[in-house]
């Protein structure tokens, strides 16, 4: 924490305005970051988690727009799995395709740096000028979500006001991104371990079938007396 966040021991901390947004902004932030870590041990399905996760960031930092992007299995598209923008006009949906390659998202995916497009001039793709003018945002940012050296998805804000995202924010937002990240290896988790237990229970009716055949004594035919016992 930053020196000019510490108050002075002459005077209250309520008497010092300046600090005091300052303090609570910092205090919210660390809540969040805890909050999360919560709601990941929660039954929530992958998607309602995290749209709620997205729903506190907003909250936090203030912003219009929060979304999850995550890739399908070529790795062309990115799909917004979950969204939380209350005050939207339409056009930014759930489950919309973002080119991987072309685009501002796809390029924080691909290098797994964080981008931050300070005013609409900075939207430049097909895809998000349109978007960031029907939507009427001013700034944005979009941080990748990393787990174990891998990057699973892109967090993105948008903010109807310019300069929103600070060299601080996007600081706290990467630590908030890799909470994400830990929520989204958890459910691939949960599908291959899922997927695997379903793939066995297959099998193994599979390979019952198979020992009924094999002993299907009815099917037998002989005219010797000693296969007739057996």
């Amino acid at each position: 924490m930053s020196s000019s966040l510490i108050p002075d021991h002459s005077f209250s901390p309520r008497e010092s305005p300046s600090a005091t947004p300052e303090l609570q902004s910092e205090s919210d932030r660390l809540k969040l970051l805890l909050d999360m870590t919560n709601t990941l041990v929660s039954n929530l399905e992958c998607r309602d988690l995290l749209r709620t996760i997205s729903a506190s960031i907003r909250q936090v930092m203030r912003c219009d727009a929060v979304g999850v992007w995550v890739p399908d299995a070529e790795q062309v598209h990115l799909r917004q799995l979950a969204m939380d923008f209350p005050e939207s006009n339409g056009f930014l949906k759930e489950d919309w395709l973002h080119p991987v390659d072309g685009s501002e998202v796809g390029r924080v995916f691909k290098s797994g740096q964080p981008v931050v497009l300070e005013t609409r001039a900075d939207f430049m793709c097909e895809w998000s000028i349109p978007v960031a003018r029907a939507e009427a945002f001013e700034s944005g940012c979009a941080l990748p979500l990393i787990s174990r050296n891998r990057t699973l998805g892109v967090l993105t804000l948008a903010s109807r006001v310019e300069n929103s995202f600070s060299r601080e924010d996007v600081d706290f937002l990467m630590r908030a991104a890799g909470q994400v990240a830990v929520a989204i290896e958890n459910a691939l988790v949960y599908r291959e371990i899922t997927e695997l237990k379903d793939k066995l229970a297959l099998e193994k009716l599979y390979l019952e079938d198979e020992i009924r055949g094999e002993v299907d004594f009815e099917g037998i035919v002989g005219q010797s007396s000693a296969l007739r016992r057996v």
